[in-house]
């Protein structure tokens, strides 16, 4: 992993939860983890090395947006797993797995990320609603993209002080239910708080909004931003697989 897990300069205590441990194992044996890279969350994350991943360019905006509602850290799984259906030319003969829990300092600022970003999300081209009433405080989507054959899909979730992300992606194959289904587990998985209410770590937090061209950077993680790093790794396995 790329990281050891990290708690953001002596914000309060060291929560005690190993978010290594709150991710949900693959829904299969022939899922083979993927080693951390510019495309590929895996490991764990501090404020920083997160927002470089989902900046695009304007990382320090990024960052702000997080640090506002209180961001803590972050940790992320990638696996990716033969195709079942009939290879796509041009697409990604695998599917992808990656699976990630942002932690906030309280539920409040974790609530706020997550309105906005299923705000965000669940509307734009490409993106349908898939239904995820089985999941507690949670929004699922498929998305396509013109710029390729691949399709999202990504269930989110709400719980405690925590927002998680299971999102799934094949050329070649429906997801939907097995997305959910690996939500749900998920959910079932993920403690009720990672770290204990009224514990006082997130005095820096304002709850408040960023400024709408800072959001549009890091709101679109569940859509635009998560696509691209899903579609970027697709691309490059099926250059991987061809040679």
């Amino acid at each position: 992993m790329f990281l050891s897990a990290l708690v953001l300069g002596g914000a309060g205590p060291t929560p005690a939860t190993d978010l290594s441990e709150v991710l949900a194992a693959p829904p299969a044996a022939d899922y083979t983890e993927l080693a951390p890279s510019s495309t590929v969350l895996d490991g764990a994350y501090d404020l920083g090395h997160y927002a470089q991943h989902l900046g695009g360019g304007t990382e320090s905006e990024v960052s702000a947006a997080l640090a506002a509602f209180g961001f803590r850290r972050a940790y992320a799984r990638s696996w990716a797993e033969p195709a079942k259906g009939s290879y796509v030319p041009g697409s990604n003969p695998r599917r992808l797995l990656t699976e990630t829990i942002e932690e906030y300092g309280d539920a409040a600022g974790a609530g706020r990320r997550f309105s906005e970003v299923r705000d965000v999300s669940t509307i734009g081209e490409g993106v349908t609603v898939i239904d995820s009433s089985s999941i507690p405080d949670s929004y699922a989507v498929r998305v396509s993209s013109d710029s390729s054959v691949d399709e999202l899909f990504q269930a989110v979730f709400l719980k405690g002080n925590a927002l998680y992300t299971v999102g799934m992606d094949s050329a070649t194959d429906d997801l939907t239910s097995l997305t959910l289904a690996q939500a749900e587990s998920e959910y079932a998985l993920a403690p009720g708080f990672t770290i204990p209410p009224g514990t006082g770590v997130n005095p820096a937090a304002s709850h408040l909004a960023p400024t709408w061209p800072s959001w549009i950077a890091i709101a679109f993680f569940g859509v635009s931003a998560a696509l691209g790093v899903t579609f970027a790794v697709a691309r490059a396995l099926a250059r991987r697989s061809s040679r």
